[in-house]
């Protein structure tokens, strides 16, 4: 996430100053960007897990 946030910030960066973004950091970005929403993806399905793991606690 934390490569993420600097990718963006990079982007921003550039995007206000008026630069343009190389090749490279721009490929870089989407790849941190990528890898960001596959954590993502992995949190969401273990936080299903543990929340219907705590329901069933719950119901016992």
């Amino acid at each position: 996430m934390k490569r993420t946030a600097m990718g963006l910030l990079v982007m921003v960066t550039a995007l206000m100053t008026g630069c343009v973004v190389s090749q490279s950091t721009h490929e870089q970005t989407l790849q941190d960007l990528q890898a960001t929403k596959s954590d993502l993806d992995r949190m969401r399905v273990q936080n299903e897990a543990l929340n219907k793991q705590i329901k069933v606690l719950q119901e016992a």
